[in-house]
């Protein structure tokens, strides 16, 4: 969309949430302002209100209003989850050229597939390879420090192991590798691990680095003070290899009460939301804690005073 064409959308919507007239207009951005206020088009971006609250919060505004597509359902979800106070928050959904507020928030889509209990059987062969076994979104998957190196798949002969870091590599893996698939297996989560330590400059070492926090978790659950924790899905099944979504997991604090941890790394705006929404799927209103590397403290915890019950807990870089 040309950028005339994104100002004069932007600004039939924004007539359409109650403006006289933007003031100021940043048609790249797809926002713009009016006597305090803030309009935001997200689009069909599910992961847009934290950019939104930042930006709104960079310009001191009172009320933003958000323009979603088919993400308005959820995005107003996740602003229910967040603790009103300036900028207050509304979405509205996009019809055509004009919008509509949104009154009732929709449910997570979230109900992954259940595990084919024919995949529990070569779980065994993932756990002797030295990788963690994961349930992510009715797959299961083997995890090196957070990456996956295989995932169980069916074919005409039941479930089998695919071996390789991406599609790509799995598919090179089986035509290479004609072994028994736990030396293949074994083989691979050797040169991952090797390569995802501190210090490496691997390319195998930048990529899903939430899951790679989360992975030095489950390992310790006490450096956030959980006696226990198990992975669970995120909020979108990512075949990625770069999955830098926030990655959870659930468990119990030292009190026996639920606890639902998130970490997230690097940039992510939408970090505080998500988390939020997460803990809305698996743990109700219990205790949430933000885990991020040290040095994305700063860059992660702007909104947190949004949120009841939750902490950031700062750990080093495991990369």
């Amino acid at each position: 969309m040309s950028p005339a064409l994104a100002e004069a959308r932007l600004r039939s919507l924004a007539k359409a949430a109650g403006s006289q007239g933007l003031g100021w207009i940043d048609p790249t951005l797809g926002a713009g302002i009016d006597n305090g206020h803030g309009y935001y088009v997200a689009d069909d971006n599910p992961r847009a209100l934290g950019g939104a609250l930042v930006w709104a919060a960079k310009h001191t505004l009172d009320r933003v209003v958000i323009f979603a597509t088919s993400t308005s359902g959820d995005l107003a979800r996740r602003a229910s989850l967040l603790r009103q106070s300036a900028p207050t928050i509304e979405i509205w959904h996009i019809d055509g050229a004009t919008a509509a507020k949104v009154d009732q928030p929709s449910a997570p889509n979230l109900k992954p597939a259940p595990v084919d209990d024919r995949y529990m059987a070569v779980s065994a062969l993932i756990v002797e390879a030295g990788a963690r076994v994961v349930r992510d979104h009715g797959r299961l998957v083997a995890e090196v420090a957070g990456l996956e190196v295989a995932r169980v798949v069916d074919d005409d002969d039941g479930p089998r192991l695919e071996i390789g870091v991406g599609q790509a590599d799995r598919e090179l893996a089986a035509i290479m590798y004609k072994g028994p698939p736990e030396e293949t297996l074994r083989r691979v989560v050797e040169v991952v691990s090797n390569e995802r330590v501190a210090g490496s400059h691997h390319p195998l070492a930048r990529l899903a680095r939430p899951r790679w926090l989360r992975s030095v978790l489950l390992d310790d659950p006490s450096l956030v003070g959980a006696t226990e924790l198990n992975p669970v899905p995120g909020m979108r099944a990512n075949d990625s290899v770069d999955n830098s979504d926030p990655a959870a997991a659930v468990g119990c604090d030292r009190n026996r009460s639920p606890v639902v941890v998130v970490c997230g790394a690097g940039v992510d705006l939408d970090l505080v939301p998500e988390a939020a929404d997460l803990r809305s799927v698996h743990c109700g209103d219990g205790a949430l804690v933000i885990v991020v590397p040290q040095r994305d403290l700063a860059l992660n915890s702007k909104l947190m005073d949004r949120l009841d019950n939750a902490t950031v807990v700062p750990l080093p870089a495991p990369w």
